[in-house]
């Protein structure tokens, strides 16, 4: 297995920082192969509210399970700070780190002007006037990647050839992010849920999938994954069935746990709003511009002419679904205007009338350009 850390200038760990980690990780095993779209990520974290355990959290994770079209299912340990394996790991990092800045420390100005790497710096520095620039972070990773490099701490000697030879952990990476980037401030309200006497405090497990959209997760009391509970959170999603009334969502009887839980492990579907008075207005349309930009690049890559899709519309008059249907004439293209934006040519679909959900070809009507990203 490899064990990726995620490095940055930012002092502060948030849901900011922990969406940041979890796009590269996301985009890293979707190359890589170890995750497939429309796979699923299961997540253990700690109860730390100001990480994971959180509005603001749950909301991110909606953003990125439409984003990237996986389910990210996540349950949570004990409040504040738990003890794992990567919290050990991380804890050899931070202990080797401490050590090397308890040698020697150089304010930012001079660790542009010394280029030596006798020390470790612990500032970094970004100036807009001289176009100068330090970041910490990248030198923390080419001090630890001297230290213990690419394979991690290893335990010498015959007596430990054992452990390993079966250790978990083979190789470790290091990822910085660049000294210019801001991260999202966007704030979510507390998570409200309407049945009484029943808070976001009280769940343990949520699941952001791909078919609730931005802004809606489905969570419960108490993570299980036993066989039964595990078979039903596999299940298909069923087109034109509302969600909490999804396969995925019921209650497995047979699960082990139903003796002690029985129906008050039930899946609350909730929805998660953004806070406009905690959070920076232009933070969350960045957001969901950026999530609207690599949804229509990915969409792009499965287009085939001759294939069908839907358009969005608010046409009620022509569209009562919601959608008009078009048949597609050309591969996706970028159009040659200042936007640049990601177009398609295609054959609109007349609906038929008096049957729900069927749609003919109209052969009056003329190929038309439509944009990606509807």
């Amino acid at each position: 297995m490899d064990f990726h850390s995620y490095l940055s200038d930012d002092r502060t760990q948030n849901s900011a920082t922990v969406k940041w980690h979890m796009d590269h990780l996301i985009k890293l095993l979707l190359k890589k192969n170890y995750l497939k779209v429309g796979g699923r990520i299961l997540d253990t974290t700690d109860g730390c509210a100001s990480q994971y355990r959180s509005g603001t959290s749950v909301y991110f994770q909606t953003v990125q399970a439409v984003e990237f079209n996986v389910i990210l299912v996540r349950c949570y340990t004990e409040a504040g700070h738990g003890k794992s394996v990567v919290d050990a790991m991380n804890g050899v990092d931070n202990n080797i780190l401490s050590r090397a800045t308890f040698r020697k420390n150089q304010s930012a100005d001079d660790a542009l002007k010394t280029k030596d790497n006798v020390s470790l710096k612990i500032h970094s520095y970004n100036s807009s006037s001289s176009g100068e620039e330090y970041s910490c972070a990248l030198d923390c990773q080419q001090w630890l990647m001297e230290k213990i490099g690419g394979h991690g701490a290893i335990s010498t000697g015959p007596k430990r050839e054992k452990r390993q030879a079966t250790r978990g952990t083979h190789t470790r990476n290091w990822h910085v992010g660049p000294v210019t980037e801001r991260l999202l401030e966007c704030k979510a309200h507390t998570i409200q849920i309407s049945n009484k006497g029943v808070t976001f405090k009280d769940m343990y497990q949520t699941m952001c999938h791909p078919k609730l959209g931005v802004g809606r997760a489905a969570m419960r009391r108490v993570a299980c994954f036993c066989k039964a509970c595990d078979t039903m959170s596999r299940a298909e999603w069923v087109p034109l069935v509302a969600p909490e009334n999804q396969p995925m969502f019921q209650q497995a009887q047979d699960c082990e746990l139903w003796d002690v839980v029985e129906e008050k492990n039930k899946w609350y579907i909730v929805d998660v709003e953004m806070s406009p008075d905690k959070g920076v207005p232009e933070d969350t349309s960045q957001l969901l511009h950026g999530l609207l930009y690599n949804r229509t690049a990915t969409m792009s890559n499965d287009i085939e002419i001759g294939s069908f899709r839907a358009v969005c519309t608010d046409d009620e008059d022509n569209a009562k679904n919601g959608y008009y249907v078009i048949q597609f004439t050309s591969l996706p293209f970028t159009a040659q205007v200042e936007s640049g934006t990601l177009q398609v040519k295609g054959v609109w679909l007349s609906e038929l009338n008096y049957c729900n959900l069927w749609f003919y070809h109209n052969f009056e009507e003329e190929e038309a350009t439509v944009e990606m990203h509807t």
